[in-house]
């Protein structure tokens, strides 16, 4: 998949991407975007930002990337369960399970 599908639906994380492969630094404007994304999918800042910059990459050959993220989700959301966070748990959950 080219980064010409994400350009048309999500030109600001296509430019943070393009800053993050050229190692620049990002705007604050760029880092609510990626607080957005942690915020939406439930994975960690680390994950989401690793995400962003391989977005030109083929996700076919990043599966025990995604595997790794779908364990760590999916071990949260149990945690979170155990004490009764039900909202955080779902949170993570759903993190799980976009990362399948």
């Amino acid at each position: 998949m080219g980064l010409e599908v994400y350009q048309s639906k999500w030109p600001e994380v296509v430019r943070v991407h393009e800053k993050m492969v050229r190692g620049e630094n990002l705007s604050s404007l760029d880092k609510r975007w990626i607080k957005e994304l942690v915020e939406e999918t439930g994975w960690s800042v680390e994950d989401v930002e690793d995400e962003i910059k391989n977005l030109d990459k083929d996700p076919s050959t990043r599966v025990e990337r995604y595997r790794k993220i779908f364990e760590d989700c999916l071990l949260s959301a149990n945690e979170l369960k155990e004490k009764k966070r039900n909202r955080q748990a779902g949170e993570k959950l759903w993190g799980a399970v976009i990362a399948l």
